[in-house]
C-alpha cells in the first residue's frame, strides 16, 4: 500500500521555487526551494539536497494505473504553494497548485543559476515574460506581435491554383482575443491549445511548433495546414459530401487506384484539360455512347489500329440521338422445335439477330427477356447481361453442393466449381441450367470443371458461357473436341476478345461440320500458336491480333528452349497451362470431413 502518515495537527503552508523536476521515481515530484525555509545560498543548501515535494491532482484524474492526466507541466522556475503532510516537521511537502505573477528581476528572482530561486536551466522565466505577466500572451492579447498569431499571418499561401483558371487564398486566423475569455495552454516546446469564448470571435484553434494546426473560426469555418505529409488511413468505408464547390490543388503527381470499381457522374459538363500527354489503357472492352454529336479534332496525324475495324456494323443506328435500335414487328416471332425456344429480333437497321427466348436484353426501360420485347423498346446494348458480383449465401451454397454431389461431382470440383461460378455472381439458378446444359450435351465432370474454370478465367459471364457452349455443339464437336479446343484457346493467352472472335467466325465459315471437326481437332494437337496456319490451310479468315500470336509464339519457345535446350523448335509440341485455384468459401471448405471424396 501507499504509506500515507497522519496530517499533523497543526497545518502549515509553505510557497516556494521549482528547481528540479526531474524525479527518479517518476511519479510527478519536484524539488522546491520554499520562502522562508531554504536560504538563496547553494553553497549552504544545494538543489540536490531540497525534499521532493509531491503533487496533488484534480478529483477528475484518477492518477492510478495510467489512468487520468500525468502529474507533469510544472517547470524548473514555476512557483508553487502547497502544505506539509508531516506537519511542524516540515520534511513532507505536497504542492496544491502553481501560480503566476509578474517577474520582476532584482527581488527574488535574478536568473542567474548559480544562486536559489532561479532557474538552473536559465531559460524561466523567458526573456520575453519579464517585467510583465506569466499568464500567455495570447490569453492577455498582449505583445501579439511575438506570437504565433504574427507567424501565421506571416505564411499565409495565397497562390493555390484551380483547374482551368482563378486561384483561392488561406483565409487568415480572426484572432481578436479579449481578457479573460481565451483559454491557453501552451506546452514546454510550444505547442498550443485554445479555447476561445470572446463574443464574436469565439474559436478552437490547435497549433504544432512546426506550424502545423487545425483551427476553427467563429463562423464554423475550418482551416487545417500541415507542414509535412499527411496520411489517412481508414480501415472501413469513408463518405464525403460538400454542398458547394470543392477544389483541389496539387503541386506534383496524383495516383488514384481502386481495387475494384471505379464510378463518376457529373450532372452538368465535363472538361479535362491535359498540357502534356494522355495515355490510357483498358485491358477489357472500351465503350464510350454519345448522344450528341461526337467531334475528334487533331492537328497533328491520327492513327487507328486494330485486328479489324468496322464503321456503322449492323446493330447500330447512326445519325440519331437513339441511344440503341427499334424492334421492326410488334412481337417476335418463334422458330424451332428445340426444348429452349428461338427468338429472332429483326431491328429496323435490317439486322437479325436470333437468341434464345429468355435472353435477356437491355433497353431504356431496363432488362427485358428477348420473348418480350415489342416495336416500342428502345435496345441500348445487345451484349449478355453480366449479372453483379453479389455474395452467395451460405444456405444457397448447402443447396448447390447438394446438387452438384448428387450429379457425380468430386469434393474438389464442386470446390473448384464454386468457386469459379461466385466470382462472377452465379447463384444456384444459373449454375444449374449451366450444368444441366453441360450434361445433357454429354460432359463429364472433370469436362465441365475443366471448361467452366477456362471460361471464367478469361472473363466470361455466365450467360456467355452457356451461349459459347452451344454455338460449340451445334457445330457438331463432341464433349471432348469443346473441352480440349477451350482449353488450348484459354491457356495460350489470347484473351477472351480473341477467343470469341475464333468461335464466332468458326460458327460462320461455312464449313461442314466433317472441316470443322478437322480444324478444332488441328488445334488441339498444334497449340493456339498455330490456329492461324491452320485456319489458313482450311481457308478461314479468323482475323485475329497478329502481333499477339507472335508475342505467344516467342514466350513459348523460349519456355521450351530453357526446359529442353536440345529441342530448338516447338514443332507439335502442345504446352497447355492448368487454370490457377481460386479461393473457396469457407462453408464448403468445413464439409470436407462430412462430404463426398472424389
Amino acid at each position: 500500500m501507499k504509506s500515507l502518515d497522519t496530517v499533523g495537527n497543526t497545518f502549515f503552508w509553505w510557497y516556494g521555487f521549482v528547481e528540479d523536476v526531474n524525479d527518479p521515481l517518476k511519479i510527478g515530484r519536484c524539488k522546491v526551494r520554499i520562502v522562508g525555509l531554504h536560504v538563496p545560498n547553494k553553497n549552504e543548501i544545494p538543489t540536490k539536497d531540497l525534499p521532493w515535494a509531491h503533487p496533488m491532482m484534480p478529483y477528475h484524474s484518477a492518477s492510478s494505473s495510467g489512468v487520468g492526466f500525468s502529474p507533469t507541466g510544472i517547470l524548473p522556475g514555476t512557483w508553487v504553494i502547497g502544505f506539509f503532510k508531516d506537519g511542524e516537521n516540515c520534511q513532507q511537502p505536497m504542492i496544491l497548485g502553481t501560480f503566476p505573477g509578474i517577474n520582476k528581476l532584482g527581488q527574488i528572482s535574478s536568473k542567474s543559476p548559480s544562486i536559489g530561486f532561479n532557474d538552473p536551466n536559465g531559460i524561466f522565466p523567458k526573456d520575453s515574460y519579464i517585467d510583465e505577466s506569466d499568464v500567455n500572451k495570447l490569453s492577455r492579447n498582449e505583445d501579439i506581435e511575438n506570437t504565433i498569431v504574427k507567424k501565421k499571418k506571416d505564411d499565409i499561401d495565397d497562390n493555390n491554383p484551380t483547374a482551368l483558371g482563378g486561384d483561392w487564398i488561406e483565409p487568415e486566423t480572426p484572432y481578436a482575443a479579449e481578457y479573460p475569455k481565451n483559454h491557453v495552454y501552451e506546452s514546454e516546446s510550444g505547442h498550443i491549445f485554445e479555447v476561445d469564448d470572446t463574443p464574436n470571435a469565439e474559436r478552437i484553434h490547435r497549433y504544432h511548433r512546426t506550424g502545423t494546426f487545425e483551427e476553427i473560426h467563429p463562423d464554423g469555418t475550418k482551416v487545417e495546414k500541415i507542414i509535412g505529409n499527411d496520411f489517412l488511413i481508414v480501415r472501413k468505408n469513408n463518405h464525403l459530401s460538400v454542398y458547394g464547390n470543392l477544389t483541389v490543388n496539387v503541386g506534383d503527381t496524383v495516383k488514384i487506384y481502386s481495387g475494384k470499381n471505379l464510378d463518376i457522374q457529373v450532372g452538368g459538363d465535363a472538361r479535362i484539360h491535359v498540357a502534356g500527354n494522355t495515355t490510357m489503357q483498358t485491358d477489357g472492352n472500351y465503350l464510350h455512347s454519345i448522344k450528341g454529336t461526337a467531334q475528334i479534332i487533331s492537328e497533328g496525324n491520327m492513327i487507328l489500329s486494330a485486328p479489324k475495324i468496322d464503321l456503322n456494323p449492323p446493330g447500330v443506328s447512326p445519325g440519331s440521338n437513339d441511344p440503341g435500335f427499334k424492334l421492326n414487328k410488334s412481337s417476335p416471332s418463334v422458330k424451332g422445335t428445340e426444348p429452349v425456344q428461338k427468338v429472332v429480333l429483326e431491328l429496323e437497321d435490317g439486322t437479325v439477330l436470333e437468341c434464345d427466348e429468355t435472353r435477356e436484353i437491355k433497353t431504356e426501360d431496363g432488362w427485358k427477356q428477348a420473348k418480350d420485347l415489342t416495336e416500342n423498346d428502345s435496345i441500348v446494348d445487345l451484349n449478355p447481361r453480366v449479372p453483379e458480383n453479389i455474395p452467395i449465401s451460405p444456405e444457397e451454397l448447402e443447396k448447390i453442393d447438394e446438387s452438384l454431389a448428387s450429379q457425380g461431382f468430386s469434393l474438389n470440383q464442386r470446390e473448384e466449381l464454386i468457386s469459379n461460378f461466385s466470382t462472377i455472381g452465379a447463384g444456384q439458378a444459373e449454375i444449374d441450367n449451366t450444368i444441366n446444359l453441360f450434361v445433357s450435351a454429354g460432359f463429364n465432370t472433370q469436362q465441365i470443371t475443366s471448361l467452366t474454370s477456362n471460361f471464367i478465367t478469361q472473363g466470361f459471364a455466365q450467360v456467355e458461357i452457356t451461349a459459347y457452349t452451344n454455338k460449340l455443339t451445334n457445330m457438331g464437336l463432341d464433349s471432348v473436341q469443346i473441352s480440349g479446343f477451350v482449353n488450348v484457346l484459354a491457356t495460350s493467352g489470347m484473351g477472351k476478345v480473341n477467343i470469341t472472335g475464333v468461335i464466332d467466325n468458326l460458327s460462320v465459315s461455312g464449313l461442314a461440320s466433317e472441316q470443322i471437326s478437322s480444324f478444332v481437332s488441328q488445334v488441339n494437337i498444334q497449340g493456339a500458336i498455330n490456329i492461324s496456319k491452320i485456319a489458313s490451310d482450311f481457308n478461314l479468315n479468323l482475323s485475329l491480333d497478329v502481333d499477339l500470336f507472335a508475342n505467344i509464339q516467342t514466350t513459348l519457345e523460349e519456355k521450351v528452349l530453357k526446359e529442353n535446350p536440345l529441342n530448338s523448335s516447338l514443332g507439335n509440341t502442345v504446352v497447355r497451362n492448368t487454370p490457377k485455384k481460386k479461393s473457396t468459401p469457407s462453408s464448403i471448405l468445413s464439409q470436407r470431413s462430412t462430404r463426398g471424396g472424389f
